[in-house]
C-alpha cells in the first residue's frame, strides 16, 4: 500500500500534538492557559505556534471570531505555514461557513496533499454541502493511503454513497464488503450492509445477512426482531410471527436485570404489538443501533 510521507506532514503532526495536548485542560486550566498564552504573545507577538494554540482553544470553546483573528494573524506572520489553512478551514466548518471552509481546506490540501487530515476535513464539508459523491471519493483516497485501516472511514464512505442516492448503493455495499474482507465482519459493517440490501429491495440477501449474524452472537433478540420486521415488510406474515415468538423466548431467557433495560423493553413492545396484531407490521421507528 502506497503511503504518503513528507517533512510537512511530520511537522503538521508534531504541531497538532502540541495543540491536542491543550485539550486535557479543564475549564479553569483552559482559562489559565489562555492567560499564559496572552502573556507569552505580549512578549513575543510573532510566535506562530502560540497563536495557533490559542486559536484552537478558542475554536473548541466556539469562540470562532477570536479563533479566526489569531489564525489570520498567523497567516500574515507565516504565509507558508500550511497548518494555518487547515485550522482556518476547521474553524469555518464548525461555524457553519462551509464554502469558506472548503476554500481554506483546498488551499491546505494543495500545499500538503499527503496530509490525510485535510481530506477527512473536506469530506465533512462536502457532506454538509450535500455533495455526497465528492465526500465518498475523499474517503476513498484516505482509505487507499492509510497504513492501518480505520473502520469509521469505511462506514463514512458507505454512508456518503448511500446519501448520494440509489445509483450509488452498490458502491456503498462493495465498500463495506472490502472492509469486511480487510478488517473482519464487524457488526457495524454488517448492520449497514443489511440496511443497504433493504434499500435495494434485496430482502432475501438482507435476511441471509441477519441469519449469519444470528449464528455468531449470543444475544439474539435484537436480530430476531430485525429479521421478523423484514419478513413482515415483504408479506411473509406467518414466518414473521414465528420469528417474533423466537425473539420473545430469547428475551424471557435473559436475566431480570437485562429484561428491564430500555433497549430490551423497546424490543418487547415491538414484539407485543406484532403478536397482538392479526397481520404483523414493521415498526419503522425501531433502530437496530439500540442493540443491548
Amino acid at each position: 500500500m502506497h503511503r504518503f510521507v513528507s517533512r510537512r506532514s511530520v511537522k503538521f503532526v508534531l504541531l497538532c500534538c502540541c495543540i491536542l495536548a491543550s485539550t486535557a485542560f479543564g475549564h479553569g486550566d483552559t482559562h489559565e492557559r489562555i492567560e499564559t498564552l496572552n502573556a507569552l504573545l505580549k512578549t513575543d507577538p510573532g510566535h506562530v505556534d502560540y497563536l495557533l494554540e490559542r486559536a484552537d482553544i478558542h475554536r473548541r470553546h466556539r469562540n470562532f471570531d477570536e479563533a479566526l483573528d489569531d489564525l489570520n494573524s498567523a497567516k500574515v506572520l507565516a504565509p507558508t505555514n500550511d497548518t494555518v489553512f487547515y485550522l482556518i478551514g476547521l474553524t469555518l466548518f464548525e461555524r457553519g461557513d462551509f464554502d469558506a471552509a472548503e476554500n481554506a481546506l483546498h488551499t491546505f490540501i494543495g500545499r500538503s496533499p499527503s496530509n490525510l487530515r485535510g481530506h477527512l476535513a473536506i469530506a465533512k464539508v462536502y457532506t454538509q454541502q450535500n455533495r455526497h459523491v465528492h465526500a465518498a471519493r475523499e474517503y476513498e483516497l484516505v482509505i487507499s493511503h492509510q497504513s492501518t485501516p480505520n473502520p469509521d472511514h469505511y462506514i463514512a464512505r458507505a454512508r456518503s454513497y448511500m446519501d448520494a442516492g440509489t445509483p450509488h448503493l452498490m458502491q456503498a455495499l462493495q465498500g463495506l464488503e472490502e472492509g469486511i474482507a480487510l478488517i473482519g465482519p464487524l457488526i457495524t459493517f454488517r448492520r449497514l450492509a443489511i440496511e443497504i440490501e433493504i434499500a435495494q429491495g434485496n430482502y432475501q440477501s438482507a435476511i441471509d445477512r441477519v441469519d449469519s449474524i444470528l449464528q455468531d452472537v449470543d444475544r439474539k433478540e435484537t436480530w430476531l426482531v430485525k429479521k421478523a420486521n423484514i419478513l413482515s415488510s415483504i408479506g411473509m406474515n406467518q414466518e414473521a410471527t414465528q420469528t417474533f415468538l423466537l425473539a420473545e423466548r430469547a428475551i424471557q431467557a435473559l436475566p431480570n436485570r437485562n429484561k428491564k433495560s430500555p433497549a430490551v423493553r423497546a424490543l418487547q413492545k415491538i414484539i407485543d404489538t406484532n403478536l397482538k396484531s392479526e397481520t404483523p407490521v414493521k415498526d419503522g421507528r425501531y433502530d437496530t443501533e439500540a442493540e443491548p
